[in-house]
């Protein structure tokens, strides 16, 4: 807040951003030397709210390093073999 002179340079405006939930789902299987994954990051392609850039740290309006997916909706597939017979 500001309590002091209008050009207080430690005045900064009180900035609050809306809830932002992010969704995602994976289904994975496991075999013995193999596993075969996929799945939706994001799935309902949620934005990030936009802020004031010259209050934090952003990228097109969009807070950095706060949590939220600069991405979108993300699809993945993982696939992974283990060779040799250890555990």
């Amino acid at each position: 807040t500001c309590l002091g002179p209008p050009d207080d340079v430690l005045c900064r405006d009180y900035a609050r951003a809306e809830d932002y939930f992010r969704h995602s789902t994976s289904l994975f299987y496991r075999a013995d030397t193999w596993s075969l994954g996929a799945g939706i990051r994001n799935v309902f392609d949620e934005k990030p709210p936009v802020v004031d850039g010259s209050e934090v740290l952003s990228y097109s309006n969009t807070p950095i390093g706060y949590g939220y997916d600069l991405q979108g909706r993300v699809f993945f597939l993982d696939a992974s073999y283990r060779f040799g017979g250890g555990s």
